[in-house]
């Protein structure tokens, strides 16, 4: 008896992986963030995230929260 003739697959390239990193409160996503294909999250990229992108979109979004209770400044 010989055993059944072993399937061969196609593979597909993988689209790569994407960080992404998401604010949000009760209402749903505040800011939703795509990190560049390739970089590494830091510190500073992450305070330079909060500063330059969560700020301004809270206070777009006029949520009344007071930036200083929520986020400490470095």
């Amino acid at each position: 008896m010989s055993s059944p003739a072993n399937k061969k697959y196609k593979t597909q390239a993988s689209a790569g992986k994407v960080m992404l990193t998401i604010f949000w409160n009760v209402n749903g996503p505040i800011l939703v963030h795509f990190q560049e294909k390739g970089q590494t999250v830091t510190s500073a990229q992450y305070s330079d995230m909060l500063v330059n992108e969560l700020k301004p979109t809270i206070q777009l979004k006029r949520l009344g929260t007071s930036l200083k209770k929520s986020i400490v400044a470095s």
